[in-house]
């Protein structure tokens, strides 16, 4: 089940239970594709209250991505 957009935003803010931060995490791993939506690259390079180097910003966003990568299964 996706998380409500508010919960998500909660979620990102650090201000949700455990068990809300949980049913999140769980989606992000289960639909990595939707990581994008959320954290579109080009938002990261173009902020400009808090804009970042596009070094570090790449490696933030790749960490990211990793996280919540597809795990394959071996049956």
């Amino acid at each position: 089940m996706k998380p409500s957009k508010n919960l998500i935003e909660r979620f990102l803010k650090n201000d949700c239970t455990s068990a809300e931060a949980e049913i999140v995490d769980r989606f992000f791993k289960e639909n990595p594709d939707e990581l994008e939506h959320y954290f579109p690259v080009n938002a990261w390079l173009t902020e400009p209250e808090a804009k970042l180097d596009a070094t570090v910003s790449d490696r933030i966003l790749q960490h990211v991505r990793e996280k919540y990568k597809k795990k394959s299964r071996h049956l």
